[in-house]
């Protein structure tokens, strides 16, 4: 899975996972509010080379070219500000770390705390093969390549054993 953007591969990312699936009008809107912030992000009075996508209503993958110009403190903080308004507004939680993603043996993508996580490792209904969503990515290119891999090929292989 890949993102369609036209910034190169060196693009930073975040990504911010939903703990549920966002209904069709939660998603319209999720786009319509990061449309509108990435056309006026901006650095130190600089607009920043910005995009985003909404993955699947449960992902979004906010990018920054940072070769015209980086992406500052101050910058950041406002995307974070603008990802809290997002949850607060659809009751939802985008900032979690320990909320885990995995395709389900059906292909589906299933959401868990990383203790649940962990009980379906030990019962054998997650394993290494099992394929997981590496939000730990930091650019594109390792978005379009690590970001939907087998667990034993990221972090997460540290809670298979």
């Amino acid at each position: 899975m890949t993102v369609a953007t036209q910034l190169p591969p060196t693009s930073r990312v975040w990504i911010y996972q939903s703990n549920r699936v966002l209904t069709d009008s939660e998603a319209e809107f999720v786009k319509n509010q990061l449309s509108q912030f990435v056309k006026e992000w901006s650095a130190h009075g600089t607009k920043l080379n910005a995009d985003f996508q909404l993955l699947n209503n449960l992902f979004i993958v906010l990018m920054v070219d940072e070769a015209p110009q980086n992406a500052t403190g101050c910058s950041i903080d406002s995307s974070v500000a603008q990802i809290k308004a997002l949850e607060q507004k659809l009751d939802i939680t985008l900032l979690d770390r320990l909320v885990l993603a995995y395709e389900s043996k059906e292909g589906t993508i299933e959401v868990a705390k990383m203790a649940e996580f962990q009980n379906k490792v030990a019962k054998g209904e997650i394993t290494g093969d099992t394929i997981v969503f590496n939000n730990m990515v930091d650019n594109l290119g390792d978005f379009n390549t690590k970001w939907r891999v087998p667990a034993s090929q990221s972090w997460h292989s540290n809670l298979l054993n």
